[in-house]
């Protein structure tokens, strides 16, 4: 597994990994080429919301390689802020019709035990 890179890292090692052109993502996401450039080069911020406009565009391969340099391998919240329940939703679901099995088997298995956990926690 990569090693865990904070937002700006990740990003940019997976545009350059699977050669997104950051024109086709601005058109997509609709922020600016110039923002996506800025951000991507160390230049400026970026707001979350512009952000995941951007995740949510990447290629489902892209996607979970970005993921994937986050990722520490200890349970952590999302790195991006959702911000309501119906985007999350939106989010899982895109993610179930373009994962593979594996990754489709896990999702539901970390749900399993997330909710196992809820239960003891109520228990208690």
């Amino acid at each position: 597994m990569p090693a865990e890179l904070g937002l700006h890292d990740a990003l940019n090692e997976t545009f350059s990994e699977f050669r997104i052109n950051r024109k086709d993502i601005a058109e997509e996401s609709g922020v600016s080429e110039s923002m996506i450039s800025r951000y991507l080069d160390g230049k400026n911020d970026m707001g979350s919301k512009k952000f995941q406009k951007i995740i949510d565009c990447l290629p489902m391969d892209a996607r979970s390689f970005f993921y994937s340099l986050l990722d520490s391998g200890e349970d952590h919240v999302l790195p991006i802020a959702l911000s309501n329940r119906s985007q999350l939703l939106q989010s899982l679901k895109t993610y179930l019709r373009e994962c593979s099995q594996s990754e489709y088997l896990e999702v539901f298995g970390v749900m399993i035990d997330a909710r196992q956990q809820g239960h003891k926690s109520q228990d208690a």
